[in-house]
């Protein structure tokens, strides 16, 4: 069954900040989306097509949802790969190199952010303006190598949770947010 729900896809999100959202914001989307990805990691679901078209924040409530599981994974095999990719997709995912792991899921979500900050998310450059902290959280996420990608959304959830203090002053706040 599909249902609607109130919110705007990081596409409309991104369309509407002509120079990206403020980081301040990107904070707790970014926030919501990892424990997203984080309950579905820990239920052995990998998305397999995280994109910003796919990303959709709740302002009012200050929440995210995840939509489009269609290529999605459950327990996926060793021999297993990806049925498709999109512009946001880890390297391992476009050349088929890997079986379905919960890092090319990182790596798209952390894409997705580039472009909602204003990036280039065929690069991975931010914009120069943006704290260098949180440069180099993203900057986990999108490591091309896969070895080397951080592969556990939890973990990086309660790391961000100690940024935002180190930015903002808490761990969590509502921000009023309008588009």
């Amino acid at each position: 069954m599909l249902e609607y729900f109130p919110g705007h896809d990081m596409i409309t999100i991104r369309e509407n900040r002509v120079h990206g959202e403020d980081p301040r914001h990107v904070v707790w989307m970014l926030d919501r989306t990892l424990s997203v990805l984080g309950f579905c990691h820990q239920n052995m679901v990998v998305h397999g097509n995280i994109q910003p078209a796919n990303i959709v924040m709740v302002p009012f409530n200050h929440n995210g949802v995840l939509v489009d599981f269609v290529f999605s994974i459950h327990k996926p095999l060793p021999k297993e790969r990806f049925k498709g990719y999109n512009d946001f997709s880890a390297p391992e995912v476009v050349d088929n190199s890997a079986s379905p792991h919960p890092a090319a899921d990182i790596y798209s979500l952390g894409m997705s952010f580039v472009y909602l900050l204003g990036g280039d998310e065929k690069t991975g450059e931010l914009p120069s303006h943006l704290d260098s902290r949180l440069v180099a959280f993203i900057g986990k996420m999108t490591k091309k190598n896969l070895l080397r990608r951080v592969d556990d959304a939890w973990a990086l959830y309660h790391e961000l949770k100690q940024l935002r203090v180190q930015l903002y002053g808490a761990k969590n706040e509502f921000l009023f947010y309008e588009l």
